[in-house]
C-alpha cells in the first residue's frame, strides 16, 4: 500500500468521527475531480492564500465623515 494511504488509514482511525468523515467527503471529491481530469480547476488553498495575502496588505480606505453626515444619521426615521 502507498505510503500516504497507510498514513490517511491511520490517521481516519484516530480522529474524531466527524473529522474524519470530513475528511472523507473531501477525499472522495477530489478523486472524482480527478478521474474527471478537472483537478486543475479546484482552488487550492495555496492559490487562494496568494490571492488574499495583498489584498490583506493594501491600507484601509480613509473614510470621510464630518459633522453634517452624523447629524444626518441621528436624524429620527420619518
Amino acid at each position: 500500500m502507498d505510503a500516504l494511504a497507510e498514513k490517511l488509514d491511520t490517521k481516519l482511525r484516530h480522529w474524531r468521527p466527524e473529522t474524519a468523515a470530513q475528511v472523507r467527503e473531501r477525499v472522495i471529491e477530489v478523486i472524482e475531480l480527478a478521474d474527471d481530469d478537472v483537478l486543475d480547476m479546484m482552488r487550492s488553498r495555496a492559490r487562494e492564500q496568494e490571492v488574499l495575502d495583498p489584498l490583506d496588505e493594501q491600507p484601509p480606505i480613509p473614510v470621510r465623515c464630518g459633522l453634517r453626515m452624523l447629524a444626518w444619521l441621528r436624524r429620527p426615521a420619518r
